[in-house]
């Protein structure tokens, strides 16, 4: 039997929690995030057998200004989570079968469990708090059911995908303050009405360094083609090929030469276009290891007789373990999203800041390729992934 005080080690709890549970998963937590939430996934892909719920805040707000992710909800329903919607919910608790559990301070997000100053209280073998903290999961379960149907259902998260997306969209000028009172769930306590979204978990946007994956390399966006040729939402990306590179290459301005591309770097292409909503964006449509920059990558005549936008763009890095999607690019992964559910953690330059997602779109500006971060590629990742399952994919190996 132990009781022991958690600060520094959130996540090593959070490995303790998603790699002992065996049959039942019980989780309290107001704000969802989506690399934590892909780390759960996987976990219940694996172990089908394991009932996992969750209770949660359900509102607009919430998703407008990425405190929760809806794709993170999208991941889990996938995977068979039951997951119940509750306004004005502020707790955090983790339940792991009947032999453990959390209480305290952290969100199921990367801020709870990696980055913020939190507190909570891990319990094992503790029969009687154990039991008086199934009792608050089963009251609080039980009074949500008795008012009615707040299921998160996948139809559900859909709608408010594509709402908040035109939300975002329309939030165009920096200067107005919004508030979204939109929120579905249930109202257990008087004065719940009047909770709207919350943002204490906005340093989870900030994730780009210190996070424990292994990943050393560089990380890369990489825009394809330039603004004065924008590509229509119908249109659909291939990554460059020839003979001499038949695994694919991605071309740079001779003036913007991607000197500080290694070879293993991660790059994502977006093609310059249009997304599915009709914003004037880069879509991201592909993914690939880079083999580098040198000196000599520089097309040669051959190269710029068979490509001939390499006279103006004749630097170029050789791909490999390249991907894209196989669908007109208003399927892929708008950079409007990105900056929207990443926020001021898409790049290095900006953690930390206050930019908003309008704030961020002019830095990728006039630039052939930018550097992102980890949680950005997190996030991209996450996305390709569920637009694969859903047209496919063609690969260059």
């Amino acid at each position: 039997m132990s009781i022991q005080l958690v600060s520094a080690d959130h996540e090593d709890r959070l490995q303790e929690i998603l790699e002992g549970t065996e049959a039942s998963l019980r989780i309290i937590s107001p704000f969802i995030g989506l690399d934590i939430s892909n780390r759960l996934a996987a976990i219940l892909e694996i172990n089908p057998a394991i009932c996992c719920e969750i209770i949660t805040r359900f509102s607009r707000e919430d998703f407008v200004n990425g405190a929760s992710s809806l794709y993170a909800l999208k991941a889990l329903n996938e995977v068979g989570v039951t997951i119940y919607a509750l306004q004005g919910l502020h707790t955090k608790l983790y339940l792991i079968d009947h032999v453990a559990g959390m209480l305290g301070s952290a969100n199921f997000t990367s801020g709870g469990f990696r980055l913020n100053h939190e507190l909570s209280i891990f319990v094992r073998d503790e029969t009687d708090i154990l039991a008086d903290m199934h009792s608050y999961y089963n009251d609080t379960l039980t009074k949500i059911q008795e008012k009615g149907d707040y299921k998160v259902s996948a139809e559900l998260i859909q709608r408010e995908i594509e709402m908040v997306n035109k939300l975002r969209k329309d939030r165009k000028d920096k200067s107005t303050k919004y508030r979204n009172e939109h929120q579905f769930g249930a109202i257990l306590n008087k004065g719940d009405e009047s909770v709207t979204g919350g943002n204490p978990d906005t340093i989870q946007a900030i994730l780009a360094t210190g996070i424990k994956d292994g990943i050393t390399e560089g990380i890369w966006l990489k825009f394809e083609g330039d603004a004065e040729n924008r590509e229509g939402p119908e249109d659909r990306y291939e990554i460059a090929r020839s003979a001499k590179l038949p695994t694919g290459f991605t071309s740079f301005p001779a003036g913007n030469k991607p000197s500080g591309m290694k070879p293993g770097d991660y790059i994502y292409l977006a093609i310059i276009g249009t997304d599915g909503r009709g914003n004037s964006t880069p879509v991201i449509m592909g993914r690939a290891r880079t083999k580098g920059f040198y000196k000599e990558n520089i097309a040669d005549e051959e190269m710029k007789k068979e490509f001939d936008w390499m006279w103006e763009y004749p630097a170029f890095v050789e791909l490999y373990d390249a991907e894209f999607l196989d669908t007109p690019q208003k399927n892929g992964i708008s950079l409007l999203d990105l900056l929207a559910d990443v926020g001021t953690g898409t790049y290095p330059s900006t953690i930390g800041t206050a930019k908003t997602p309008i704030e961020l779109r002019s830095i990728h500006y006039q630039k052939s390729h930018i550097r992102i971060t980890h949680q950005a590629k997190a996030y991209l990742d996450s996305r390709f992934e569920q637009a694969a399952k859903t047209y496919g994919v063609i690969k260059y190996i």
